[in-house]
């Protein structure tokens, strides 16, 4: 089994939409509290710097257009890092 230990997005919940916005609405039902990076991003890289393993659910495929931001941040602290790294290519992994 697994246990998602934290899911930190990118934007407020209730900015996601089409799948994306489904599965962020769900994740409370399933007991995850994401946090949001624009309101705590000390705290979500904090997080990153300590993970084990990291899974990246940030983009799918077909990213047309410059990383910057938010993202950007968070994929340069993923990649600083020396742990097992995964990438999903669907909104958010339940």
């Amino acid at each position: 089994g697994f246990q998602i230990i934290q899911v930190i997005s990118t934007k407020p919940l209730e900015q996601y939409q089409g799948d994306a916005g489904v599965h962020a609405q769900l994740l409370p039902h399933f007991g995850v509290q994401p946090l949001c990076f624009a309101d705590a991003p000390e705290t979500a890289l904090g997080m990153i710097a300590e993970a084990h393993i990291v899974v990246d659910a940030l983009f799918g495929v077909g990213l047309n257009r410059a990383i910057e931001g938010a993202p950007l941040q968070l994929i340069q602290a993923i990649n600083k890092r020396a742990v097992k790294k995964n990438a999903a290519i669907f909104p958010f992994i339940l």
